[in-house]
């Protein structure tokens, strides 16, 4: 069926000098759809894939008769992965970009390890107790409005036994034929205990580029714990991600690419946090602390710092720059991102903004930091540039809220 977002309400909040609207339109069906949703701008149209991989489709998208009204496209996403374990996992579906007419979607996804299973084969049930192999994956389909034929496109080379929330799989477009993928730590540094973050030879913890026509892979950095936002800015040809931290450590990052170096960019996750490993029972605790030793300071280790951290973590989620929204100073480099949260409280479930500058290096430094409490779990968010305004997801009861300037 078709999906509309129903008027809600309209609040009118400060941002620092400024003041914004911020309207809001639900859909409780949302709830059974896989709470979580991701949100792609195409022209002026915009994709929602719900957490549980159902596509829809607003075309210009606008606000009529207080209504969001968005279209079902036929997909055969669920039919590509095993039913037992959606119904289970509720949300493996985690990202969807349109690059070059063709659509991209993320997901973690499951199969039997078949290296500790011998009789596995691919229609064995799903068993959450047993040879589990948790992985981040990448379908692709031609683009359409009407039906889309996925196939798989990437499928991360490394075993994941335990399922955990911090796998990543943000998608963004990048320069040529090649998009970008975050791959979260899966908890490596907590009941693994294993330093993947820090392996070059094992993808969890990095962000890589894949080229879109032969599929090849290279990482550009490691040291990450859960990158649930990434944005790739042509113009400086930078990468800006944010990531959670553990107990703490909320991280901003930039990597400049022009930079000629080949080297693979180290942000230090594994070996280096602002924040603390989850406490738990002492011997399992050293068990985590000596394969992922906290090392406070990034740069006195030989990583590169965070932008930014956060210390008490605001779960923080996608990161966009944008310099025509509030227009300030013109040697400002904006940026702006969203939290979750489990409480509303110290920059959670908020609508931030962060001035940058370049220094005598040429490098972004940070001017100052801003926010709005929205009040809600805000997963993903875009900016449309024809109606001047951010439209965000918020996953706690399926809502858009749409975000302009009052002043």
């Amino acid at each position: 069926q078709d999906l509309k977002f129903n008027y809600v309400e309209q609040k009118i909040k400060k941002m620092g000098k400024h003041k914004i609207k911020i309207e809001t339109f639900s859909n409780p069906l949302l709830n059974l759809m896989g709470k979580r949703a991701s949100l792609e701008l195409n022209n002026k149209d915009v994709f929602l894939i719900t957490g549980n991989g159902d596509v829809f489709y607003s075309k210009n998208f606008d606000v009529r008769d207080n209504k969001i009204k968005s279209k079902r496209i036929e997909t055969n996403l669920k039919d590509l992965i095993n039913n037992d374990y959606l119904l289970w996992s509720k949300t493996p579906f985690k990202d969807i970009i349109i690059k070059n007419s063709k659509v991209y979607v993320s997901l973690t996804n499951w199969g039997r390890d078949s290296k500790l299973d011998k009789l596995y084969t691919d229609d064995i049930p799903f068993d959450f107790q047993r040879n589990n192999c948790f992985f981040t994956e990448v379908f692709v389909a031609d683009y359409s409005t009407q039906k889309m034929k996925f196939k798989k496109f990437f499928k991360m080379n490394n075993c994941m036994p335990l399922f955990n929330n911090a796998t990543g799989s943000i998608l963004e477009k990048f320069k040529g034929d090649e998009i970008l993928l975050t791959i979260g730590d899966y908890g490596s540094c907590g009941k693994l205990a294993r330093n993947y973050p820090q392996n070059d030879n094992h993808l969890a913890g990095k962000i890589i580029k894949i080229n879109e026509r032969d599929g090849a892979v290279k990482i550009l950095s490691k040291g990450h714990r859960n990158q649930q936002g990434i944005f790739y800015d042509s113009d400086e040809n930078i990468i800006i991600s944010t990531e959670h931290g553990p107990k703490g450590g909320d991280e901003i990052n930039i990597n400049y690419l022009s930079e000629k170096s080949e080297e693979i960019k180290n942000y230090g996750w594994g070996s280096a946090s602002y924040g603390e490993h989850y406490p738990t029972n002492e011997k399992y605790h050293a068990k985590v602390s000596e394969a992922c030793p906290i090392k406070k300071s990034h740069s006195k280790n030989n990583f590169i710092e965070p932008i930014k951290f956060f210390v008490p973590s605001i779960a923080i989620t996608q990161v966009i720059k944008e310099n025509q929204f509030i227009q300030e100073n013109k040697d400002y480099y904006t940026i702006y991102f969203t939290s979750l949260g489990y409480t509303a409280k110290e920059g959670r479930r908020s609508f931030h903004k962060i001035n940058l500058k370049k220094n005598d290096e040429q490098k972004l430094s940070l001017v100052d930091h801003e926010y709005v409490t929205i009040g809600n779990r805000i997963r993903d968010m875009m900016y449309i540039k024809e109606i001047k305004s951010f439209v965000l997801f918020m996953e706690l009861d399926g809502t858009i809220a749409i975000i302009s300037l009052v002043d």
